[in-house]
């Protein structure tokens, strides 16, 4: 079994592929390894980020690994001429592996500019530069590759799904993708059918909704000083005064407390469907999911996997939720449990999601 995949796992992913992603991966830790973050010009985002992958590079390249395996399975094109879209790639450790493992064209993207900027710094001192670098949401990307008449074989990602404001109309731009066969390789550790994750999750998006920042969990990474509860009030009474309105304290918390989940625009929208008719927005469905009101970035979105599956096929592609699994890890008792949970997924199947810590949204079209 290779040092840089995860024990047991299952792919659909050839023997030659399987041994072209092991052989990309033992030359990428090499390089990495030598790397010195603090003498790269990087935000201090991406040397976060970007030093907590460096930190457990193993298993930041199991990741990675598994992820290619699955998004260069499908369409059957040779690799020199597969076309890789790393969406919302981050650090662009993606794009890295896809370069270092021979994919013809790696496009990089990210909604966040410092982002790219600093993945573009990162490429070029690894000499894996992508070809592209475009920052922006799918519009973004969508208008760059009709512009150069490009097409995608494959859209993949990391952690980018739960963090998406609309997903139904995220699905239906991504057949504008491609103009022939592609796949879309989404995984996700917002793994709501795993009650372990389940539950850690729910308590991150608790604090982030209902807690200033001085009381929150270490590791939730959100700069607001305020919970996005307080955030929405707020947003609620400056709209009222904008619009010459009032409402009573009662009412002006109800409408903040039902509109978690909402963007700023559609906040306004429910503060003008209860001034002129009187009808409050309903309930959000779920107990604890919520996003940030100014952004519209969801705090590890929660989402049915039964939904997903829907919500996708209804944009055109067949659709899986394939399972993901434990890296090896440095403790020894440790690394026998996640073996043993490996062998649980991979026997269970599709079944398996329920052990994993992580799934993968993957279709084709």
């Amino acid at each position: 079994m290779s040092r840089f995949f995860f024990d047991y796992a299952a792919t659909p992913a050839s023997e030659s592929l399987f041994a072209e992603l092991d052989a990309a991966s033992v030359s990428l830790f090499e390089k990495l390894g030598a790397i010195r973050v603090e003498g790269l010009a990087l935000s201090d985002y991406s040397k976060r980020y970007f030093g907590k992958y460096l930190s457990d590079l193993t298993y930041t390249l199991q990741l990675y690994s598994f992820i290619l395996s699955v998004a260069l399975s499908y369409p059957n094109a040779p690799m020199a001429r597969f076309t890789l879209l790393d969406y919302g790639g981050g650090c662009g450790m993606l794009s890295l592996l896809a370069r270092e493992s021979g994919v013809g064209t790696v496009i990089y993207n990210d909604l966040y500019g410092p982002a790219c900027r600093d993945a573009e710094v990162i490429g070029e001192q690894l000499e894996l530069s992508a070809d592209a670098y475009v920052q922006g949401d799918i519009d973004e990307v969508i208008r760059f590759l009709q512009k150069r008449n490009l097409s995608c074989n494959s859209i993949a990602s990391h952690d980018v799904l739960e963090h998406i404001y609309d997903v139904e109309s995220f699905f239906k731009k991504l057949p504008l993708l491609s103009n022939g066969a592609m796949n879309v390789t989404m995984v996700s550790g917002a793994n709501i059918q795993n009650r372990r994750v389940r539950r850690h999750l729910m308590r991150q998006q608790f604090e982030v909704e209902h807690l200033d920042k001085e009381f929150r969990s270490k590791d939730i990474v959100c700069d607001y000083p305020h919970g996005y509860l307080a955030m929405r009030h707020e947003i609620v009474l400056d709209y009222l005064k904008v619009i010459g309105r009032r409402l009573a304290d009662g009412e002006v918390e109800v409408l903040a407390r039902k509109t978690r989940g909402l963007m700023k625009p559609e906040i306004c929208k429910a503060v003008d469907g209860y001034l002129n008719a009187g009808i409050m927005p309903p309930a959000p469905s779920h107990l604890t999911n919520t996003c940030d009101p100014c952004t519209g970035n969801w705090c590890e979105h929660l989402l049915d996997h039964r939904y997903l599956r829907q919500q996708l096929s209804d944009a055109g592609f067949r659709v899986k939720i394939l399972s993901g699994y434990y890296g090896r890890g440095i403790n020894p008792i440790k690394r026998r449990v996640k073996k043993l949970l490996n062998i649980g997924i991979r026997v269970l199947g599709q079944q398996g999601v329920w052990l994993a810590p992580f799934f993968t949204l993957y279709g084709e079209k």
